[in-house]
């Protein structure tokens, strides 16, 4: 049986990616922007599942970073949003297309990585462990 990380690699790797773009244009980024955008996150996309009115967002301005620019990956995987090119001309970049409930699941793998990193590494942990293995 495929295991969660290998059945999701292409989605958590466009999401983990973008998140080392963001710390290295934001080095001052820590684990915590990390987790409270993607959650931020998760919960509008729960509340949607829901059919109820997300809740008014708190969050600082990483996390603002963090939860803009993830939600764009995620509704490129959702299908909600289409990359264009510079004419604006629409771009087939052949994204695994996932339902609401698999991007709830994958943010919430994302979250509980950057806890563990966080707890184990301090506030640059997570930051630090993803580089090992993302490329940008």
């Amino acid at each position: 049986m495929m295991s969660f990380e290998d059945q999701y690699m292409d989605v958590l790797y466009n999401i983990e990616s973008q998140i080392l773009r963001i710390y290295r244009d934001h080095p001052n980024l820590c684990g915590v922007d990390v987790e409270r955008g993607l959650d931020a996150l998760r919960k509008l996309y729960v509340a949607e599942i829901r059919g109820q009115q997300p809740k008014k967002l708190m969050l600082n301005s990483l996390e603002t970073i963090i939860f803009d620019k993830i939600r764009l990956i995620c509704e490129l995987h959702l299908g909600k949003a289409q990359p264009l090119d510079e004419d604006g001309n629409p771009i087939e970049i052949g994204l695994t297309q996932l339902t609401l409930d698999e991007v709830v699941q994958c943010l919430k793998r994302i979250i509980r990585s950057v806890q563990l990193w966080t707890r184990e590494g301090g506030s640059k942990g997570y930051m630090t462990y993803i580089q090992q293995f993302i490329e940008i």
